[in-house]
């Protein structure tokens, strides 16, 4: 209507192309996709149902020249690693959420992964925990192998018991609301006066990071960490594929003990 144009018929391709750019320089990237996916009702919409072919020039078969919409990516901030004052810290304030956190100090899987951690999956007298990890069950079905310090041994060995799950009321919260198990981790961070600096957001895949470089650190091979983690990468395969649950147990049993303080 600014520009003096009656109805969308009259609207052309060269100035929504030029909104477009104003739009992309103005606002911040969440906004710019909201109009994004707007615009892209409006063509698929509005377009399609009145043959107005020039409103939203969004590139399809039929109009390969028209502008292409892309998403903006946000600035993302990345998790950093936490110091060892800072892991002391996080596991006084803990509470009941001690043995969640312990599993992510020491074994550096993701939160889904350690609140749901079924007890079959925790091979104490071999010193390793083996579970296909949530992430990618479904594209990969990759085996995580996690190494069980002594600490998180004895942990876990007097909170097993019966059940089907290592914390039985974690899971289920998990499974009901990941948020709300998120937020409460959050909590024990700020309790612990563990923040967000210059160097990354905190949150329990913070816990992630920091062990990885502590074994990066240490001096342990690419592979085992690779194995933990549960990534992989094409180019890397051949290499990553002779670790496996014996060799993972050894190095549990030969790295030693990370004291990090007592409960």
């Amino acid at each position: 209507i600014e520009q003096g144009y009656q109805n969308m018929r009259q609207v052309p391709q060269d100035a929504v192309g030029a909104y477009v750019t104003t739009l992309r320089g103005s606002v911040k990237a969440n906004t710019f996709n909201k109009k994004v996916r707007a615009l892209s009702l409006i063509w698929k919409v509005v377009g399609g149902a009145y043959g107005i072919s020039n409103i939203i020039p969004i590139a399809t078969r039929d109009n390969p020249h028209a502008i292409t919409l892309k998403k903006v990516s946000r600035d993302r901030v990345g998790f950093r690693r936490l110091s060892d004052a800072e892991l002391v810290n996080v596991l006084k304030h803990a509470g009941e959420y001690r043995t969640l956190i312990m599993l992510g100090i020491y074994t550096g899987l993701r939160l889904h992964d350690c609140a749901c951690l079924r007890v079959n999956e925790v091979k104490l007298d071999k010193g390793v925990i083996v579970r296909c990890a949530e992430k990618t069950k479904h594209s990969s079905g990759k085996v995580v192998f996690s190494p069980i310090f002594a600490p998180l041994h004895d942990e876990l060995s007097a909170v097993l018991n019966g059940t089907e799950y290592v914390q039985p009321e974690l899971a289920a919260r998990y499974d009901k609301d990941r948020t709300s198990l998120s937020k409460s981790v959050a909590r024990v961070f700020r309790k612990a006066g563990v923040e967000t600096t210059e160097d990354g957001k905190v949150g329990f895949h913070s816990l992630r990071h920091t062990w990885a470089s502590l074994m990066a650190e240490s001096g342990v091979q690419p592979s085992v960490v690779q194995a933990n983690l549960g990534h992989s990468s094409p180019a890397m395969t051949e290499y990553y594929s002779h670790v496996d649950e014996d060799r993972v147990a050894k190095f549990a049993g030969a790295t030693g003990r990370l004291q990090l303080g007592g409960k």
